[in-house]
């Protein structure tokens, strides 16, 4: 009976399609699912704040103009279309271009870099061993505080 009913609602909305909403929406889905570039001068267009604007209003007019669901498949479509063209042009990377590159400077410093013996590993040379005989008689005794019934570690 779901089937049924589900069915009737697709007929019905199919019914009031016309040819041309049908061809928009096959073209517009395949589209979308389909990896369509578009021309590299399309996508330099598409990129600009002119293009973006352009589209971004020739999508809305869809939902004016054309059936709710080809209005949403080519609200999708229009989405694909900016970020593929983001893509191609990599618009994505603008920041990359702004940062200064670094191999040049590595090298230099690399230069920098070579030491004989650092001023830590003379210190370490400096100081005194940690083992050697013991200490001696000490005139303190050690306190235990209240251990709370806690078991011995070594037991």
């Amino acid at each position: 009976m779901l089937i049924y009913n589900i069915m009737e609602a697709y007929n019905d909305v199919m019914k009031k399609l016309s040819n041309h909403e049908l061809i928009l929406g096959g073209l517009l889905a395949i589209y979308s699912v389909f990896d369509i570039q578009a021309p590299h001068w399309l996508n330099e267009f598409i990129v600009s704040d002119f293009g973006s604007i352009v589209l971004i209003l020739f999508t809305l007019s869809l939902f004016l103009y054309v059936n709710p669901i080809i209005a949403i498949l080519g609200l999708i479509a229009a989405y694909e279309l900016i970020k593929r063209s983001r893509n191609d042009t990599h618009q994505n990377y603008n920041l990359i271009s702004y940062l200064p590159e670094t191999q040049p400077g590595c090298r230099d410093l690399n230069a920098y870099n070579q030491f004989s013996m650092t001023l830590e590993q003379e210190m370490v040379q400096k100081m005194a061993p940690l083992v050697g005989p013991s200490v001696g008689n000490v005139s303190y005794k050690p306190n235990m505080d209240n251990d709370h019934d806690a078991s011995p570690i070594d037991a």
